[in-house]
């Protein structure tokens, strides 16, 4: 049992309240608003704040909102922060430090709370942590602007499993054991940035168009037909301009099914995901169980099978779609039939 001071709230729909301020309590350096074309995505709004030494963590279940923050709060309330924020579930499309920025399933972004940004957020099950300016002295050098910055590749993918680590393992957290995780962190944010490859010539056309394919991809994770014609008809675009786009990510349908591995690899760290893995691979365009275990182990080195039961041992629970003895038995007996 952690010792660290938690603030829990849970309502029904915070941003629904008739109190303007209603979320200021939550998120004092943030102006938050429900979204008014989607009344049909309100939820109950469930957030977790830990405090972590110079160091905050938020768990949080959301429904749709806008997020900003506006010049008027960045001059006016002193905080000075890097927050680092992981999506389970949802998309995120904004504007932060001049760039467009779309963050989907599995993604982590950087935004810093001494610079203004808007965010558009679907309802959304996200974790961040927050780490204060002096923290980062020796992490991110002075000329490495990471607002907006979506983190990717094998550098983007450790700190982002390194975050979710520390939200599954907080509640089992004791006080004497901040200063190694804070350092653990900082350790995999500095190897982060130090991977960040410098961004082309001619990029700001680049950037567009890769930030309008990667939003439509994001908004159809699940869309059977998802895939280069079907961005071509959306974007209005030439073949050419957005096989050019995806080229450095080895094209745009390697894109598609990395994103897909991404979003099904931040579910099975989810423990109210109770689908099954052949449930998932359909969810997201795998035509069997296989295909999608065989490109899973490829990308991150074990099973989405494994990385569920890992989970689950962790956390002392149960295998939620671990087979009885008899299914084990009878999934033996057919294995034998097959190989005969």
């Amino acid at each position: 049992m952690t010792d660290l001071p938690v603030t829990l709230y849970r309502a029904e729909s915070l941003v629904a309240r008739s109190n303007p301020g209603a979320w200021q309590a939550v998120f004092p350096h943030l102006r938050i608003a429900r979204r008014p074309e989607t009344a049909d995505s309100v939820r109950e709004d469930r957030v977790a704040v830990w405090k972590l030494g110079d160091m905050a963590l938020t768990v949080a279940s959301l429904s749709a909102v806008e997020i900003r923050r506006p010049l008027a709060a960045v001059r006016g309330d002193g905080c000075d922060a890097l927050d680092l924020t992981v999506l389970s579930k949802g998309a995120w499309v904004g504007r932060a430090g001049g760039r467009d920025l779309t963050v989907g399933p599995g993604e982590l972004v950087a935004l810093d709370l001494g610079q203004p940004f808007e965010i558009a957020a679907t309802a959304c099950d996200c974790v961040t942590v927050s780490l204060a300016r002096a923290a980062l002295a020796d992490v991110a050098p002075a000329q490495a602007d990471l607002h907006g910055h979506v983190f990717q590749g094998v550098g983007g993918a450790l700190l982002t499993d390194h975050c979710l680590a520390i939200a599954r393992h907080v509640e089992r957290m004791r006080t004497a054991e901040v200063p190694f995780v804070r350092a653990a962190l900082l350790a995999q944010l500095a190897a982060a940035v130090t991977l960040i490859r410098p961004e082309e010539e001619a990029r700001p056309g680049v950037l567009r168009m890769q930030h309008q394919a990667r939003r439509h991809i994001d908004q159809h994770l699940t869309d059977e037909d998802l895939g280069a014609e079907s961005i071509l008809a959306a974007l209005g675009v030439s073949r050419s301009v957005l096989y050019r786009a995806f080229k450095d990510s080895g094209g745009i349908d390697a894109y598609i099914r990395h994103r897909r591995l991404q979003a099904v690899h931040a579910l099975l760290l989810l423990p109210a995901e109770r689908r099954s893995i052949g449930e998932l691979a359909q969810t997201f365009g795998f035509s069997r169980p296989s295909h999608l275990a065989t490109a899973f182990r490829r990308a991150y080195g074990y099973s989405p099978r494994h990385l569920r039961a890992t989970r689950s041992a962790r956390r002392g629970e149960p295998d939620p779609t671990a087979p009885d003895r008899r299914g084990r038995e009878a999934g033996r007996a057919e294995r034998r039939r097959d190989e005969r």
